[in-house]
């Protein structure tokens, strides 16, 4: 069993494996399934558009890109916050760059959810960031897809198998931090491109 395309043709290149022996699933629980979910309506995030992070508050997530694009999206007039989920080494240093930033008013820390909570919590937002600079294919990004979360994410491991092209970011931080924020301001400005990236998530 593999959890993405890329090592399925992995293991076939470079093992010999025949097709019909591979099986590809995604690591979903019951509870990561939801119910069917209605889109949220584009004047939502004219009004105030929601970003959602997820994550270990680690190198590899790069939970600071955040404060990043909490900056730009304030200093364009961007009406808009950030709730950051989740704990990590990085955490307390992210929160002073917030405060250094000027960004502490539009960006919420909420430290460890459950499992559970974060599915929950995932109803009441319309974006979710993913600005790691690695990743395998990300179980989060699922489940905000199937909440119809417009999700963005780093071109890294096998997230394009997940993520519409049109939301994936380059590695690289400066290049990354720019196009997350015309993202979001696409997505805010653009009806048509934000339903056309919940359509291809599907």
């Amino acid at each position: 069993h593999v959890i993405s395309q890329q090592l399925k043709n992995y293991f076939i290149a470079e093992f010999d494996i025949p097709l019909n022996k591979i099986k590809m699933g995604y690591l979903l629980e019951s509870e990561s399934d939801p119910e069917e979910v209605a889109t949220h309506d584009h004047s939502e995030l004219e009004q105030e558009c929601k970003i959602l992070f997820v994550g270990r508050m680690e190198q590899q997530k790069r939970p600071y890109m955040m404060v990043d694009l909490a900056k730009r999206l304030k200093k364009d007039g961007v009406k808009f916050s950030i709730t950051m989920v989740g704990t990590g080494r990085l955490k307390e240093l992210t929160e002073q760059f917030a405060k250094r930033a000027g960004v502490t008013d539009v960006m919420t820390f909420l430290g460890g959810f459950s499992h559970a909570e974060v599915l929950e919590a995932m109803k009441q937002y319309h974006m979710l960031v993913i600005p790691s600079d690695n990743e395998g294919l990300t179980l989060t990004g699922y489940e905000a897809a199937l909440r119809k979360l417009a999700v963005m994410s780093t071109d890294v491991g096998s997230q394009k198998e997940l993520v519409c092209a049109d939301m994936l970011l380059p590695r690289h931080t400066y290049p990354c931090a720019k196009k997350m924020a015309r993202l979001v301001r696409q997505c805010i400005n653009d009806r048509g491109f934000y339903e056309r990236v919940i359509a291809e998530q599907d």
